[in-house]
C-alpha cells in the first residue's frame, strides 16, 4: 500500500498511463473518449444520444464533502459542454462513523444536487477503514 501511495504522490499521470490505463476491460465501440491523463470524464456514443460519464472522489474534506462531491463532478462533466444531469453517489466513511456524519452528506449532497438540477440515481455507503470521509461518485451526463 505504501509504494501506491508514494507512486501516486509523486508521479500521478505516470502510473494512470503506465498501469491504470493498460488494465480497463473490454474494448467497446461506444467508447469515444477513454480514461486519459488529464481528462476528467468520458464519451459513450449510443447512436442518437451521447453519454458522458466522470468519476472525481473528494477526499480530505470534511465540513462541506457532500456539497463538494456534486459540484467537482459536475464541474467535470459541464467542462465537456453539457449540462450535468445525473449522478451516482459513493461515500466510503471511516469506521465508527456516526449516523450524524452519513446525515450530514447526504444532505449537501440532495441540497447542491436540487441547486444543479441533478438527480442522484444511486448511492452506497462503506466502512473500509479510512481515517476521514472520503466522497467518491460516479456522474452520467447527456448532450
Amino acid at each position: 500500500m505504501i509504494e501506491y501511495e508514494t507512486a501516486a504522490r509523486k508521479n500521478p499521470h505516470r502510473l494512470l498511463t503506465e498501469v491504470v490505463f493498460k488494465n480497463l476491460g473490454a474494448k467497446r465501440e461506444e467508447v469515444v473518449l477513454g480514461p486519459t491523463a488529464g481528462v476528467d470524464g468520458s464519451v459513450l456514443d449510443f447512436g442518437t444520444k451521447s453519454l458522458i460519464v466522470s468519476m472525481d472522489p473528494i477526499t480530505g474534506a470534511v465540513e462541506r464533502i457532500g456539497w463538494s462531491a456534486v459540484n467537482v463532478n459536475a464541474n467535470d462533466i459541464a467542462t465537456f459542454g453539457v449540462e450535468p444531469i445525473f449522478l451516482v453517489s459513493c461515500i466510503m466513511l471511516p469506521e465508527g462513523a456516526e449516523r450524524s456524519t452519513v446525515e450530514t452528506i447526504t444532505r449537501q449532497m440532495d441540497a447542491a444536487a436540487k441547486d444543479l438540477g441533478i438527480a442522484i440515481v444511486g448511492a452506497t455507503a462503506n466502512q473500509p477503514g479510512l481515517n476521514k470521509p472520503d466522497c467518491g461518485r460516479l456522474h452520467y451526463r447527456r448532450n
